[in-house]
Protein backbone atom coordinates (compact mmCIF):
# COMPACT_ATOMS: atom_id res chain seq x y z
CA UNK A 1 0.00 0.00 0.00
CA UNK A 2 2.62 2.38 0.93
CA UNK A 3 4.35 1.97 -2.69
CA UNK A 4 1.05 2.01 -4.55
CA UNK A 5 0.55 5.99 -2.64
CA UNK A 6 3.70 7.00 -3.34
CA UNK A 7 3.03 5.49 -7.16
CA UNK A 8 0.11 7.66 -6.93
CA UNK A 9 1.80 10.80 -5.55
CA UNK A 10 4.50 10.47 -8.20
CA UNK A 11 2.23 10.11 -10.91
CA UNK A 12 -0.22 13.41 -9.76
CA UNK A 13 3.14 15.25 -9.51
CA UNK A 14 4.67 14.12 -13.05
CA UNK A 15 1.41 15.38 -14.32
CA UNK A 16 1.49 18.89 -12.85
CA UNK A 17 4.92 19.33 -13.49
CA UNK A 18 3.93 18.77 -17.44
CA UNK A 19 1.18 20.66 -17.46
CA UNK A 20 2.99 23.49 -15.89
CA UNK A 21 5.99 22.35 -18.58
CA UNK A 22 3.14 23.01 -21.29
CA UNK A 23 1.89 26.37 -19.65
CA UNK A 24 5.33 27.78 -19.46
CA UNK A 25 6.35 26.73 -22.69
CA UNK A 26 2.79 28.93 -24.22
CA UNK A 27 3.86 31.70 -21.83
CA UNK A 28 7.41 31.67 -23.19
CA UNK A 29 5.56 31.04 -27.29
CA UNK A 30 3.65 34.47 -26.17
CA UNK A 31 6.40 36.32 -24.94
CA UNK A 32 8.60 35.48 -28.24
CA UNK A 33 6.38 36.82 -30.68
CA UNK A 34 5.78 40.09 -27.95
CA UNK A 35 9.25 40.71 -28.59
CA UNK A 36 9.16 40.60 -32.13
CA UNK A 37 6.18 42.75 -32.26
CA UNK A 38 8.12 44.92 -30.34
CA UNK A 39 11.19 44.51 -32.24
CA UNK A 40 8.96 45.73 -35.29
CA UNK A 41 7.37 48.47 -33.59
CA UNK A 42 10.87 49.74 -32.29
CA UNK A 43 11.95 50.11 -36.05
CA UNK A 44 8.85 51.96 -36.96
CA UNK A 45 8.45 54.47 -33.51
CA UNK A 46 12.08 56.36 -34.85
CA UNK A 47 11.29 56.53 -38.07
CA UNK A 48 9.00 60.27 -37.45
CA UNK A 49 12.37 61.43 -35.18
CA UNK A 50 15.00 60.16 -37.94
CA UNK A 51 13.18 61.69 -41.04
CA UNK A 52 11.66 64.46 -39.33
CA UNK A 53 15.32 65.54 -37.98
CA UNK A 54 17.10 64.87 -40.97
CA UNK A 55 14.61 67.20 -43.59
CA UNK A 56 13.63 70.19 -40.60
CA UNK A 57 17.05 70.93 -39.80
CA UNK A 58 19.86 69.44 -41.93
CA UNK A 59 17.43 69.63 -45.33
CA UNK A 60 15.22 72.69 -44.62
CA UNK A 61 18.22 74.99 -44.66
CA UNK A 62 19.14 73.86 -48.73
CA UNK A 63 15.69 74.12 -49.14
CA UNK A 64 14.88 77.95 -47.80
CA UNK A 65 18.05 79.30 -49.39
CA UNK A 66 18.08 77.55 -53.06
CA UNK A 67 15.14 75.10 -53.69
CA UNK A 68 12.21 77.13 -52.40
CA UNK A 69 9.89 79.28 -54.71
CA UNK A 70 11.13 82.35 -52.41
CA UNK A 71 14.30 81.80 -51.50
CA UNK A 72 16.15 83.75 -48.62
CA UNK A 73 19.54 84.82 -47.55
CA UNK A 74 18.85 84.16 -44.11
CA UNK A 75 17.86 80.59 -44.53
CA UNK A 76 21.15 79.20 -41.83
CA UNK A 77 20.46 81.65 -39.22
CA UNK A 78 16.75 80.55 -39.14
CA UNK A 79 17.21 76.71 -39.40
CA UNK A 80 20.19 77.41 -36.12
CA UNK A 81 17.69 79.45 -34.23
CA UNK A 82 14.67 77.72 -34.71
CA UNK A 83 17.10 74.36 -33.96
CA UNK A 84 17.30 76.03 -30.81
CA UNK A 85 13.92 77.59 -29.43
CA UNK A 86 12.26 74.56 -30.20
CA UNK A 87 14.49 70.88 -30.09
CA UNK A 88 17.01 72.27 -27.57
CA UNK A 89 14.60 74.11 -25.08
CA UNK A 90 11.76 71.72 -25.38
CA UNK A 91 13.02 68.30 -25.15
CA UNK A 92 13.43 68.17 -21.45
CA UNK A 93 10.53 70.14 -20.51
CA UNK A 94 8.26 67.45 -22.99
CA UNK A 95 10.66 64.43 -21.35
CA UNK A 96 9.57 65.46 -18.17
CA UNK A 97 5.91 65.21 -19.29
CA UNK A 98 6.31 62.31 -20.12
CA UNK A 99 7.25 61.09 -16.95
CA UNK A 100 3.67 62.91 -15.62
CA UNK A 101 1.23 62.12 -18.48
CA UNK A 102 2.75 59.25 -20.19
CA UNK A 103 4.72 58.55 -23.21
CA UNK A 104 2.43 57.28 -25.46
CA UNK A 105 0.11 60.31 -24.79
CA UNK A 106 2.76 62.95 -25.33
CA UNK A 107 4.27 61.15 -28.25
CA UNK A 108 0.75 60.90 -29.95
CA UNK A 109 0.27 64.51 -29.63
CA UNK A 110 3.33 65.08 -31.45
CA UNK A 111 2.84 62.48 -33.71
CA UNK A 112 -0.59 63.97 -34.92
CA UNK A 113 0.55 67.36 -35.44
CA UNK A 114 2.87 66.69 -37.51
CA UNK A 115 0.89 64.49 -39.86
CA UNK A 116 -1.64 67.36 -39.97
CA UNK A 117 0.10 70.06 -39.58
CA UNK A 118 3.68 70.06 -40.83
CA UNK A 119 2.20 70.02 -44.72
CA UNK A 120 0.75 73.66 -43.89
CA UNK A 121 4.22 74.29 -42.27
CA UNK A 122 6.30 73.50 -44.82
CA UNK A 123 4.40 75.98 -47.28
CA UNK A 124 4.43 78.87 -44.61
CA UNK A 125 8.09 78.25 -44.60
CA UNK A 126 8.33 78.56 -48.47
CA UNK A 127 6.71 81.96 -48.40
CA UNK A 128 10.45 82.90 -48.34
CA UNK A 129 9.49 85.28 -45.10
CA UNK A 130 11.92 84.95 -42.30
CA UNK A 131 9.86 85.56 -39.41
CA UNK A 132 7.24 83.33 -40.84
CA UNK A 133 9.30 80.42 -41.49
CA UNK A 134 11.27 80.77 -38.32
CA UNK A 135 8.05 80.25 -36.60
CA UNK A 136 6.65 77.40 -38.74
CA UNK A 137 10.24 75.52 -38.30
CA UNK A 138 10.06 75.87 -34.59
CA UNK A 139 5.75 74.72 -34.58
CA UNK A 140 7.62 71.52 -36.61
CA UNK A 141 10.20 71.25 -33.91
CA UNK A 142 8.21 71.59 -30.93
CA UNK A 143 6.02 68.47 -32.77
CA UNK A 144 9.04 66.80 -33.51
CA UNK A 145 10.42 67.12 -29.80
CA UNK A 146 7.03 66.30 -28.03
CA UNK A 147 7.63 62.84 -29.89
CA UNK A 148 11.60 62.30 -30.14
CA UNK A 149 11.78 63.12 -26.24
CA UNK A 150 9.33 60.56 -24.71
CA UNK A 151 10.59 57.73 -27.52
CA UNK A 152 14.00 57.37 -25.87
CA UNK A 153 12.14 56.57 -22.55
CA UNK A 154 9.49 54.55 -24.63
CA UNK A 155 12.11 52.54 -26.30
CA UNK A 156 14.30 51.70 -22.96
CA UNK A 157 11.03 50.63 -21.54
CA UNK A 158 9.74 48.35 -24.38
CA UNK A 159 12.57 45.15 -23.26
CA UNK A 160 13.63 43.51 -20.73
CA UNK A 161 17.06 44.67 -19.74
CA UNK A 162 18.89 41.34 -20.91
CA UNK A 163 17.87 42.21 -24.46
CA UNK A 164 17.18 45.87 -24.24
CA UNK A 165 20.20 47.15 -25.80
CA UNK A 166 20.29 44.71 -28.86
CA UNK A 167 16.99 44.77 -29.97
CA UNK A 168 16.34 48.96 -29.13
CA UNK A 169 20.15 49.27 -31.22
CA UNK A 170 18.32 47.20 -34.12
CA UNK A 171 15.10 49.36 -34.15
CA UNK A 172 16.66 52.47 -33.96
CA UNK A 173 19.42 52.00 -36.43
CA UNK A 174 16.64 50.17 -39.13
CA UNK A 175 15.26 53.38 -39.23
CA UNK A 176 17.88 55.99 -39.51
CA UNK A 177 19.43 53.60 -42.06
CA UNK A 178 16.16 53.50 -44.10
CA UNK A 179 13.44 56.67 -44.23
CA UNK A 180 15.91 58.63 -42.17
CA UNK A 181 19.25 58.15 -44.11
CA UNK A 182 16.96 58.76 -47.75
CA UNK A 183 14.42 61.20 -46.57
CA UNK A 184 16.83 64.34 -47.75
CA UNK A 185 16.92 62.39 -51.06
CA UNK A 186 13.24 61.47 -51.17
CA UNK A 187 12.71 65.33 -50.12
CA UNK A 188 14.79 66.82 -52.97
CA UNK A 189 13.28 64.43 -55.51
CA UNK A 190 9.53 65.46 -54.85
CA UNK A 191 10.90 68.80 -54.91
CA UNK A 192 11.63 68.16 -58.40
CA UNK A 193 9.06 66.30 -59.15
CA UNK A 194 5.84 67.09 -57.29
CA UNK A 195 6.58 70.53 -56.29
CA UNK A 196 8.22 73.02 -54.06
CA UNK A 197 5.86 72.54 -51.01
CA UNK A 198 5.00 68.55 -51.55
CA UNK A 199 7.95 67.34 -48.41
CA UNK A 200 5.66 68.11 -46.33
CA UNK A 201 3.95 65.00 -47.30
CA UNK A 202 7.02 63.22 -46.19
CA UNK A 203 6.27 64.56 -42.39
CA UNK A 204 2.90 62.85 -42.95
CA UNK A 205 3.90 59.69 -44.32
CA UNK A 206 6.93 59.37 -41.37
CA UNK A 207 3.99 59.93 -38.84
CA UNK A 208 1.73 57.20 -40.09
CA UNK A 209 4.24 54.68 -39.60
CA UNK A 210 5.58 55.68 -36.34
CA UNK A 211 2.00 55.92 -35.28
CA UNK A 212 1.19 52.97 -36.33
CA UNK A 213 4.44 51.07 -34.82
CA UNK A 214 3.00 52.87 -31.47
CA UNK A 215 -0.42 51.79 -31.77
CA UNK A 216 0.78 47.73 -32.35
CA UNK A 217 3.70 47.83 -30.17
CA UNK A 218 2.94 45.76 -27.00
CA UNK A 219 2.04 46.89 -23.56
CA UNK A 220 5.20 46.51 -21.36
CA UNK A 221 4.26 45.09 -18.33
CA UNK A 222 6.13 44.79 -15.33
CA UNK A 223 3.54 42.76 -13.88
CA UNK A 224 3.69 40.29 -16.36
CA UNK A 225 7.52 39.58 -16.35
CA UNK A 226 7.12 39.18 -12.23
CA UNK A 227 4.59 36.86 -13.20
CA UNK A 228 6.13 34.35 -16.02
CA UNK A 229 9.22 35.04 -13.44
CA UNK A 230 7.34 32.96 -10.59
CA UNK A 231 5.37 30.35 -12.89
CA UNK A 232 9.07 29.93 -13.74
CA UNK A 233 9.76 29.19 -9.72
CA UNK A 234 6.72 27.05 -9.27
CA UNK A 235 7.84 24.29 -12.41
CA UNK A 236 11.66 23.99 -10.79
CA UNK A 237 10.40 23.65 -6.99
CA UNK A 238 7.90 21.11 -8.85
CA UNK A 239 10.72 18.92 -10.65
CA UNK A 240 13.21 19.03 -7.82
CA UNK A 241 10.25 17.50 -5.55
CA UNK A 242 9.46 14.80 -7.99
CA UNK A 243 13.01 13.95 -8.16
CA UNK A 244 13.51 13.65 -4.87
CA UNK A 245 10.19 11.42 -4.25
CA UNK A 246 11.02 9.22 -7.44
CA UNK A 247 14.57 9.27 -5.20
CA UNK A 248 13.39 8.01 -2.00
Amino acid sequence: MPQDRNSTISTQLHYNSTQTTSSTAGTRQNTTKNYRTALLASALVPMLWASGFYVTFVWMAIYMEELCDNPMPQAFAVNSFSLLFSLVAFFPVLGSLSDTYGRTNIMAIGGVGMGLLAPLLVMVIGLGDPLLALLAQCAIGVMLAAWGAPMCAWLAESFKPEIRLTAVAIGYNIAHATLGGFSPAIATYMVSHLGANSPGLLFSFGAVLSLWGLYVAPVHSTVAEEMETETEEVVSMVEDHVVGTKMV
